[in-house]
């Protein structure tokens, strides 16, 4: 963008920062490492300043002792004075995307500080799920929640592309990429994983006009009916990653399927009276070849619904568990993959009427600020909260809530969406989960 004077001083304050100096004992390993790590290392390949490297293998020394632990899984928080003595110890019940969401970041730091060190820790990880991939509850897939401790990964009965483990797909097709193709076994592990994901998670929604668009739900082993239709807005990075991976496998079935997952995200965003799209909400399955259009059926899916059931949602809509909007970039993500592999206008165009909705639902004096309610109708009131009382069952406004991924997620696929293909091509870096573009070293 050319903002090199905002850039220079960016990075006086950076080197500055003291990574030892929180006010927190423990630190979240996950966020600290996409944002904080991943914004260094993407600033630096973009950059060559060489006191961003600097700054990032130093925080990555310091979060590459979460590591140091009985199981060598690395701990969710990192307390630093456990950490001084020893003392860590890997948690049982933890997110999938706590481990699996560190791989990107540690490989990139390993290639540009030349040290094997990150990457070994996180490829234990990858063994780990390399071993265990056909021993789960839905063979091919790894459930929502890890036993980190005694690294056993088949206890959870959930499977899901949501927020607690969807990362561990996207970043496995990533580091097949990030890597090279060095390495078969990712390859290997994504063609066993979508085909579990395509059998057990995707549908096609019961709509009035039998659109041809389809959504990843949640697969609940023990239920009596295993597929939760429930879709969330973070699942939206499907449609981009099944198009990716058809892109680079050659495969154009999961392209045409990543569209039809993208299709979906982008047909929701227009299909609520904001024209954005809310965080988690429900729609009558189908299989993937569709169904006919049943309003009673419909209906009676809002009276049965788990959640409260709302006939006030666009017809099709049965419930919206979570109705906010909250800046997220996944749907905007997966529109720019699937524009710039296929180059069909159309995403560029809905990009800006999405963006131009955003704006009106979010913006602020002060930025862009989380909606808590996009499903009501009539124009979006602005409130400031305390954190402490602050509650999403206050509908039909605008808090003062920022997520640091409007900028370096949401914004950042609307810009690239209308820059040069040579601008962050994707035949040259990999895009991670935060949104931060990593150099694909050449061989």
């Amino acid at each position: 963008m050319d903002m090199k004077k905002e850039f220079e001083e960016a990075v006086r304050v950076i080197v500055q920062i003291d990574w030892s100096s929180t006010s927190r004992r423990a630190i979240e390993i996950l966020e600290t490492t996409t944002r904080y790590l991943g914004g260094l290392l993407s600033a630096y390949d973009l950059s060559r300043e060489a006191s961003l490297l600097a700054k990032a293998q130093e925080l990555g020394d310091m979060l590459y002792m979460a590591f140091d632990t009985p199981s060598r899984m690395p701990s969710v928080w990192l307390d630093l004075e456990k950490a001084k003595n020893g003392q860590l110890v890997a948690e049982k019940n933890q997110p999938a995307a706590s481990a699996t969401g560190l791989f990107l970041e540690f490989t990139r730091l390993s290639q540009v500080a030349q040290n094997a060190k990150y990457y070994d820790a996180v490829a234990r990880i990858v063994n780990v799920l390399h071993d265990w991939q056909n021993l789960t509850k839905v063979v091919g897939m790894w459930p929502s929640y890890f036993d980190l401790q005694d690294t056993t990964f088949n206890h959870d009965n959930v499977f899901s592309l949501g927020v607690s483990s969807g990362v561990t797909y996207e970043n496995i097709v990533k580091m097949y990429a990030l890597l090279g193709g060095t390495d078969s076994r990712y390859e290997e592990m994504y063609r066993s994983a979508s085909e579990a994901i395509v059998r057990t998670l995707l549908f096609r929604p019961m709509t009035p006009r039998k659109l041809d668009v389809v959504f990843p739900g949640t697969f609940r082993v023990a239920n009596k009916e295993p597929l939760d239709p429930e879709i969330q807005h973070l699942a939206c990075f499907a449609g981009g990653m099944f198009a990716l991976v058809g892109k680079i496998f050659n495969v154009t079935e999961h392209v045409n399927l990543g569209a039809r997952l993208t299709n979906g995200c982008m047909w929701t965003h227009k299909a609520f009276a904001h024209g954005v799209m809310p965080e988690a909400f429900t729609m009558v399955p189908c299989k993937l070849d569709g169904c006919k259009w049943d309003e009673t059926r419909w209906r009676k899916s809002i009276e049965d619904n788990t959640y409260e059931g709302r006939e006030d949602l666009p017809m099709g809509f049965v419930s919206a568990r979570d109705p906010s909007y909250t800046l997220r970039p996944e749907a905007i993500e997966s529109m720019f993959i699937l524009y710039r592999i296929t180059g069909h206008q159309e995403y560029r165009d809905n990009a800006w009427k999405i963006f131009q909705e955003i704006q009106k639902a979010t913006e602020t004096d002060d930025g862009n600020r989380v909606a808590a309610d996009v499903t009501t109708k009539g124009k979006l009131q602005q409130r400031e909260f305390s954190e402490a009382s602050f509650s999403f069952s206050i509908t039909g406004v605008v808090t003062n809530i920022l997520q640091s991924y409007w900028l370096s997620g949401t914004l950042k696929y609307l810009y690239l969406m209308f820059s040069a293909p040579e601008v962050i091509s994707l035949d040259d870096y990999v895009l991670s989960t935060g949104g931060h573009p990593f150099r694909i070293p050449k061989r």
